[in-house]
C-alpha cells in the first residue's frame, strides 16, 4: 500500500515538474516574441542600438530563432558593425539556410570589410536561389569591379538593369563606359 502511494506521489511530482517546464517554455517564447516585436519597431524608427539590445534578449530566450539573428545582423550593418553583422548572418544561415536574404546581406557586409571573394560567393548563392534578385547582381558586380573583373561586373550590372534595380543605369554608366 505504501509503495503505491509513493508511486502516486512521484507521478504527481513528475507531472507538476513537466507542467512548470512547459509553462516556463511558453512564457520564454512569449517574452522572446515581445522583445523581437519591440526590436522591429525600434529598427523601423532608426533606433538600431535599441533593436540590437532587444534582439539579444530575444536570442537569449529563443536561441533557435533565425529571424532574430537576421534582424540583429541588419541592425548591426546599419550601424556599420559589419563584422558583428557577418557573425549574426552566419548563425541565421546555420539555423535557416532557406532565408536567401541572409546570404545577400552577409555578402553585402563582406563587401564592406573588403572580403570581395566572400561577397561574390554569398551573392552567387542568393542569385542561384533567387535569379531575379536584382540587388544581388549589383552587389556582386561591385565586388567584381573592385577585383578588376570588368566584363563580369558589366554583365551583372546589365542584368540588374534588366531586373529594374535602383541606380543600375548610373552604375552601368560609371563602370562600363
Amino acid at each position: 500500500m505504501k509503495k503505491n502511494r509513493l508511486v502516486n506521489i512521484q507521478i504527481k511530482i513528475i507531472a507538476y515538474v513537466l507542467f512548470v517546464n512547459l509553462f516556463s517554455l511558453k512564457l520564454h517564447s512569449q517574452i522572446g516574441k515581445e522583445y523581437f516585436n519591440k526590436a522591429n519597431e525600434q529598427s523601423d524608427s532608426g533606433n538600431y542600438e535599441g533593436a540590437i539590445i532587444n534582439l539579444t534578449k530575444c536570442i537569449y530566450l529563443e536561441p533557435s530563432l533565425a529571424e532574430a539573428y537576421y534582424n540583429r545582423g541588419l541592425a548591426k550593418a546599419d550601424i556599420k558593425d559589419y563584422e558583428g553583422a557577418i557573425l549574426d548572418f552566419d548563425k541565421c544561415i546555420l539555423l535557416n539556410p532557406n532565408l536567401i536574404d541572409a546570404f545577400y546581406n552577409r555578402g553585402r557586409s563582406k563587401y564592406f570589410v573588403s572580403d570581395l571573394l566572400g561577397c561574390i560567393l554569398d551573392n552567387n548563392i542568393a542569385i542561384m536561389y533567387k535569379p531575379t534578385f536584382a540587388l544581388a547582381y549589383i552587389n556582386r558586380g561591385l565586388a567584381q569591379a573592385l577585383l578588376g573583373n570588368i566584363n563580369e561586373s558589366c554583365w551583372d550590372f546589365c542584368k540588374a538593369k534588366e531586373l529594374n534595380a535602383p541606380h543600375a543605369q548610373e552604375i552601368l554608366n560609371y563602370y562600363c563606359k
